[in-house]
């Protein structure tokens, strides 16, 4: 099938995908759940014990493992997540964890949600994302975007003249993008933070900002980010995060939550409310800079004054649209 190329109007599609017979989650799918593991899982996790010397008892599918020759299960849990036959036996939509009993055995379980490697919009599964082809021009340009870089928040808001329409991130890796976006201001603050730099202090520093534009009623929240097949690296999303915005009654619009089909590259729209897959026309350069998006820019944040906000983990940069200077110029190509 060809593609559709769409330049200078910004073209949406419906995310919904109910007129291909796709059906809602319920909120019991998503929510993190302990599932029955299956045999093979055990049967390898047991031959990586033996392998290890380490005492174990299997009591009707259950795993009861012994602490290590060092009287804990730091080691254990390494050798058991790091195994590659392991991880290809993890299901779906799995997380792998543990727990222990209160004479200090661990059992290995397995954790479910659909949130799991699924691109989910209002509740519905929807396909991978829409792509925008994005070109940086100094002279002539039709859109300004800001970049944010790791450890760094922007917020732009289209209910102000001159703003810039979208913002993007670039290396996502296994951190996250989080975003708050009010639909009737059309103002959007995105964050680039590692897994467990999503925290109550980070959250609350943005919804202050984006509260100054839209009531906290209005406000709908995006989180894309990696997620390893560890609980024990993965957990802040079911953690935290859901159960902060659960507390402040902040519906998700979407969650791209996995490493497997989910993009490093992003572009968000303050308009429409659409993430999209950022790809550059310019292959083989990275117009952004370096990684940290603050050195070699010819126009942007090299000589820009930061916001230094520093929370529980380490300093971190917030830049509003009000400075100009933070403005990248380009063009965009989007496919629907």
């Amino acid at each position: 099938m060809d593609a559709h190329f769409f330049t200078g109007t910004l073209s949406t599609r419906s995310h919904s995908s109910e007129r291909e017979g796709s059906v809602k989650l319920t909120p019991e799918q998503l929510k993190l759940k302990e599932i029955e593991v299956p045999v093979s899982f055990n049967a390898r996790v047991i031959k990586v014990l033996e392998g290890c010397n380490i005492k174990y008892q299997l009591q009707r599918n259950q795993l009861l493992v012994e602490p290590s020759v060092y009287g804990e299960h730091e080691s254990t849990e390494y050798k058991i997540t790091t195994d590659r036959e392991i991880r290809k036996i993890i299901p779906r939509h799995c997380l792998l964890s543990f727990k222990y009993s209160q004479d200090n055995r661990m059992t290995p379980i397995l954790l479910e949600s659909h949130r799991f490697d699924e691109n989910i919009i209002d509740g519905v599964i929807s396909h991978s994302l829409p792509t925008a082809y994005l070109s940086v021009s100094t002279k002539e340009h039709e859109y300004t975007c800001m970049h944010i870089a790791e450890n760094q928040i922007a917020l732009t808001s289209l209910s102000k003249p001159e703003q810039p329409r979208f913002l993007t991130i670039t290396y996502l890796g296994d951190c996250h993008a989080v975003v708050f976006w009010d639909q009737n201001t059309q103002t959007a603050i995105m964050s680039h933070f590692m897994q467990n730099d999503m925290c109550e202090a980070s959250f609350d520093f943005m919804l202050s900002k984006i509260t100054q534009y839209a009531p906290m009623k209005d406000i709908k929240a995006f989180i894309v980010g990696g997620i390893v097949k560890r609980m024990k690296d993965s957990g802040n999303f079911f953690e935290f995060a859901e159960q902060y915005l659960d507390k402040k009654n902040i519906t998700f619009k979407q969650t791209f939550l996995g490493d497997e089909k989910r993009p490093s590259d992003l572009l968000f729209d303050s308009k429409e409310g659409v993430f999209y897959e950022l790809k550059f026309i310019n292959k083989g350069t990275y117009p952004f800079g370096s990684m940290d998006g603050r050195k070699d820019l010819p126009f942007s944040f090299k000589n820009a004054d930061f916001d230094e906000k520093c929370f529980n983990f380490e300093k971190t940069y917030y830049y509003s649209a009000e400075n100009k200077t933070h403005f990248i110029p380009i063009n965009l190509t989007f496919i629907r």
